[in-house]
C-alpha cells in the first residue's frame, strides 16, 4: 500500500495536479504546507514516506527547507516543522500502522489555498453524531431550565460579546442585567462598550458598581485581553460564575491568578472554546467508543477565511518573545487569538499536557498584520508529557481561501487507522443559480473581517454552497456552561484548564522567535 501511494500512480498524480495548480498562479506564491499521511508498514516505511513528502514539499516551495525540526518516529508518528530562507514552512506528520492509508493535505498560497483528503482520512466510520458519553446531557440538548440567573457582560462592540451577550440573553435561564467595564478607558473602547449596551437595552455601568447588582449570578469576561486578569478577579471575588473569553489572558502570571482566584471562590468557571462543536464531540466519541483504538498522535488546525488576503509583501518573519500586546484595531495575534482552540482540543482529547513547544510563524497573506508586527500564520509541534505527538496549524488566510468560515479539523492516528473530523464533514454541496460569494469590501475598522457589528455596515454575501449533515448549536458552549450550574458539574474547559492553553502559546513565540524547541514546565 506504502509503495502505491507514495511513489505510485496516485501520488505521482496528486503531486502533479498540485504543482499544475500552483504553476497557473491559482493561489499565489505558496506559503504554507500541512500534510498529513498514514501509511500501512513499519519503520522504514515511514521513513520513506516522510523523504518523499520533504521532496513533494520542496517542489511546490521551490528548493530544499534550511530547518528541520522532528519528534517521534522510529516506528512511532512523527512530526516534521520545516522553514525554508524565504519564510515559508511546512508541517509534515507521518505514522504507519493498521488501517487504510489516508490523510489530508492544506497547501496555503498568498492569494487561495488548496485542500485534498484522501483515502482513510476522510472516513468516519461507526461514530454516532451527538455528544459523546462523556459529556451527555450537557450542551445544545440541554438547553432550557427554570432557574434564573442574572448576567453582567464585560466588555462591548468589536469584541466576542457581541455574539455571547446576545446568546446568553436569548436564553431562558438567563437576564441580562447590565453591560459593564473598568472605568477611566479610552474613549474609543467605552463607547463601543456603551453602544452595545444601546443596543441591548440595557444599562452600561462601571464593574464593581454592576456587580452589586442584586439578583447577579455570572459574569462574561471579554475585556482587552491585557485587561483580562484584574476583571477576571474583580468578578470571582464578588463571588459570580465566570464565562471567559479566549485566551484566558495575556501572561502566564495573569492566568494563574484568574485560576487561583477561581479556586478560592468555589464558583463555575468555562473558557469559550471549539470542545462542544460537532464534529469535536464526534472525534470525543470515536475515542470513548473505541473507535480508533488507542490515540497515537493529534493533529487539529483552525484556519479562519476571513480579510482579504494577497496584500502581505514576501519574506522570513522574525518573531520575538511576546510583549503584552494583544489587542490592535485592524488584526489580532493569530498564533494567540485561533491557537488556542487547537490547543484546547489537544489538551480536552488527549487528557494530557503539552511538554514541549516547537513553533513557526509567519506573514503570509495580509499587510495588516505586518504593519503591527504580529503574525497571521502560526504551526506548531508538540510533545505531549506521556511521549505521544501531536501537532496544530493556525492562522487567518483570507475569505476567499475556504467555502466556509474556514479549515476547522482534528485528525486523529488510532490503533486502527486515521480519522477525520471536520465541521464540514460529512456534508452537502449546493450548486444553483445564485450569484457565489466573493470577497466583500474592505471595513476601514475592522479589515479582518472580526465583528458582526462592523460587517453589518457592508453586508458579505453569505458562504452557503457546503451545508453540513449536523446543523450545530451557536449556542452548545453557553448552554453547556448553564447545565454545569444547574447540575453543580465542572465544566469540559475552565480556567484552570486555560492556564496551561496560556503556557503553550507564549511558548510557541519564545520558539518561534528563537528557532529552538522550548520545554514546558508546571
Amino acid at each position: 500500500m506504502l509503495l502505491l501511494m507514495i511513489m505510485g500512480d496516485y501520488w505521482e498524480a496528486l503531486r502533479g495536479a498540485v504543482q499544475r495548480t500552483v504553476d497557473a498562479g491559482r493561489i499565489g506564491r505558496p506559503v504554507a504546507l500541512r500534510l498529513t499521511v498514514h501509511v500501512g508498514g513499519n519503520g522504514s516505511d515511514a521513513e520513506a514516506c516522510g523523504a518523499a513528502l520533504r521532496a513533494m514539499a520542496a517542489g511546490w516551495f521551490g528548493n530544499e527547507a534550511v530547518g528541520v525540526h522532528r519528534i517521534g518516529g522510529d516506528g512511532a508518528p512523527s512530526v516534521e516543522a520545516l522553514r525554508w530562507t524565504s519564510g515559508q514552512s511546512a508541517l509534515l506528520a507521518v505514522s504507519v500502522g493498521p488501517g487504510p492509508t489516508g490523510g489530508n493535505l492544506v497547501l496555503m498560497g498568498s492569494n487561495g489555498t488548496l485542500y485534498h483528503e484522501f483515502g482513510g482520512g476522510a472516513a468516519e466510520i461507526g461514530v454516532a453524531m451527538g455528544a459523546s458519553e462523556a459529556n451527555a446531557g450537557g450542551g445544545a440538548g440541554g438547553c432550557g431550565g427554570k432557574a434564573r440567573y442574572g448576567v453582567v457582560a464585560v466588555g462591548g462592540n468589536r469584541t466576542h460579546l457581541e455574539g455571547y451577550a446576545r446568546t446568553f440573553a436569548a436564553d431562558p435561564r438567563c437576564e441580562l442585567k447590565a453591560v459593564a467595564d473598568q472605568p477611566g478607558l479610552p474613549e474609543y473602547r467605552e463607547g463601543l462598550n456603551r453602544l452595545l449596551a444601546a443596543e441591548l437595552e440595557v444599562p452600561y455601568l462601571p464593574l464593581e458598581q454592576a456587580l452589586a447588582l442584586d439578583g447577579v449570578d455570572i459574569a462574561i469576561n471579554c475585556a482587552d485581553v491585557e485587561r483580562r486578569g484584574p476583571v477576571a478577579r474583580a468578578i470571582l471575588e464578588a463571588g459570580k460564575h465566570l464565562y471567559a473569553d479566549k485566551p484566558l489572558a495575556g501572561s502566564r502570571e495573569a492566568a494563574r491568578e484568574i485560576a487561583a482566584a477561581a479556586a478560592a471562590a468555589g464558583v463555575t468557571t468555562q473558557l469559550f472554546t471549539q470542545v462542544w462543536s460537532d464534529w469535536a464531540q464526534r472525534a470525543r466519541a470515536a475515542i470513548e467508543q473505541e473507535v480508533t483504538g488507542p490515540v497515537q498522535a493529534l493533529h487539529c488546525d483552525m484556519l479562519m477565511a476571513k480579510g482579504k488576503p494577497g496584500t502581505a509583501t514576501p519574506g522570513a518573519r522574525r518573531e520575538r518573545p511576546g510583549d503584552g500586546r494583544f489587542t490592535f484595531v485592524a488584526a489580532k495575534r493569530e498564533l494567540f487569538d485561533m491557537g488556542v482552540y487547537p490547543i484546547a482540543l489537544v489538551q480536552w482529547l488527549s487528557g494530557r499536557r503539552v511538554a514541549e513547544v516547537y513553533a513557526v510563524t509567519g506573514n503570509y497573506f495580509f499587510a495588516e498584520h505586518a504593519a503591527l508586527d504580529i503574525e497571521d500564520y502560526g504551526a506548531l509541534a508538540l510533545r505531549l508529557d506521556d511521549g505521544r505527538v501531536a501537532s496544530i496549524c493556525c492562522g487567518r488566510i483570507g475569505a476567499t481561501s475556504h467555502p466556509r468560515m474556514g479549515e476547522q479539523r482534528i485528525t486523529l492516528i488510532g490503533e486502527r487507522g486515521i480519522f477525520t473530523f471536520s465541521d464540514a464533514s460529512p456534508r452537502l454541496e449546493v450548486y444553483n443559480d445564485q450569484p457565489p460569494f466573493t470577497a466583500p469590501p474592505v471595513h476601514p475598522f475592522d479589515p479582518m473581517q472580526m465583528w458582526s457589528s462592523s460587517q453589518r455596515d457592508i453586508q458579505p454575501r453569505p458562504k452557503d454552497r457546503w451545508v453540513p449533515l449536523a446543523a450545530g448549536a451557536a449556542d452548545a458552549d453557553v448552554c453547556a456552561f448553564l447545565d454545569c450550574i444547574d447540575q453543580e458539574r465542572r465544566p469540559q474547559v475552565t480556567v484552570a484548564d486555560a492556564v496551561h492553553h496560556v503556557d503553550v502559546i507564549l511558548a510557541g513565540y519564545e520558539s518561534a522567535a528563537s528557532g529552538k524547541p522550548v520545554a514546558l514546565t508546571r
